[in-house]
Formats: C-alpha cells, sequence, structure tokens
C-alpha cells in the first residue's frame, strides 16, 4: 500500500466520517424542534461564538451533507440527471474510488441488499442528501429544494458509515478508525417555544 492509500485510509476517510458523524449530532440535538436555547462556543478558555445552536450546526449539517455526497461517489453512487441513484460509471484518472484498494465499487445491489425492506427508505434518503449538498450546499440557486427531515440525512449518514466499513475496511481486512468525535445527544427541550 502506498503512502498516499493509507493516508486516505487514515486521515480522508475519517475526516469525512467525522463530518457525518457531526451532521448526525446535530441533527439529534435539533431533532425535538427550535428552541431558544442558546450555545456558547469557546476556545482555550475564550469566547469563540454565541447564540442560538443553529450557528454551530448549520455548518455541522452542511459539510456532513457535502461528505455524504464526496463519500457516495467515493463507494460508487451517484445521481443520474433524472435525479435517481445510479452507480457511477465514469471515473476521471484523479479521482479517489474504493477501487484503488482493490475492492469493487458499491453497486445499487449491494445498497439494496444492505437496506433489506427499508430499500425505498435508504433510496430516498440518499437521493435527498445528494441533493441538498448540490443544490443548497455547494451553490445558489432557485431549483426546489427538497427540505429534507432529519431522518434522512441521519439515515443516509448511517448507511454510509456501514457500507464504508463493510464493503472497505472489512474487505481490506483493516479495523476501521475512530473517527466519531461528537458526543451522544441529550435534545435541547423544545419547552417555552
Amino acid at each position: 500500500m502506498t503512502k498516499d492509500e493509507v493516508a486516505i485510509l487514515d486521515d480522508h476517510i475519517p475526516y469525512r466520517l467525522t463530518n457525518i458523524d457531526g451532521m448526525r449530532w446535530a441533527c439529534e440535538l435539533l431533532h425535538p424542534g427550535p428552541t431558544k436555547e442558546q450555545i456558547l462556543l469557546t476556545f482555550a478558555g475564550r469566547k469563540v461564538v454565541s447564540g442560538t445552536p443553529r450557528c454551530i450546526t448549520n455548518p455541522l449539517i452542511e459539510t456532513g451533507a457535502i461528505s455524504c455526497r464526496v463519500m457516495l461517489e467515493f463507494l460508487g453512487i451517484g445521481l443520474d440527471r433524472n435525479g435517481a441513484l445510479v452507480e457511477v460509471a465514469v471515473r476521471k484518472p484523479d479521482d479517489i474510488t474504493i477501487e484503488r484498494f482493490g475492492v469493487p465499487r458499491v453497486v445499487l445491489a449491494d445498497l439494496n441488499a444492505y437496506a433489506g425492506s427499508e430499500r425505498d427508505a435508504v433510496h430516498r434518503a440518499c437521493i435527498a442528501t445528494i441533493h441538498m449538498a448540490n443544490k443548497a450546499v455547494a451553490h445558489f440557486t432557485i431549483a426546489p429544494i427538497d427540505r429534507l427531515g432529519f431522518e434522512r440525512l441521519l439515515l443516509c449518514g448511517k448507511t454510509i458509515v456501514d457500507l464504508v466499513e463493510q464493503h472497505l475496511y472489512a474487505k481490506i481486512e483493516k479495523e476501521m478508525p475512530e473517527f466519531r468525535i461528537w458526543p451522544e445527544v441529550t435534545p435541547l427541550s423544545s419547552a417555552g417555544i
């Protein structure tokens, strides 16, 4: 394995998975609904940011959605022009893909096998998350955007983490690196709204 491949497995992929885990944390935190609670972010004992939780949750959700898109494409799943899930057929020479590690890309049959009876929900979650990353995060647009609920983001993120573990790390017989830095969530109280 090359030095670059080790860096991809040990640094770059865990970085993207940490972004997805941050999205999970933000979605779970806000799931009960809007709150008037305030957040205070400090660094080395100094106040950096204060305000509503959105000052931290929105960037976490946006970077998580972009990382979901990146990781799905890395695995081999994308959207066609009509917004349906497809297997990514064309790879550019400089794209980093799962095939680089001697394992096959994830195909729709793999995604469907993983999802089982939740196939439609998993497809909708992945489609909506990629669409959000493309149209609501990557650039300004007037295109209609499905303002997906937190459940779809959470399902897409969980699916990606599981597929990366099953179809990459397990197949190359490497332990999945630690990427979870965000704590389990006790949702903010929505009382007083």
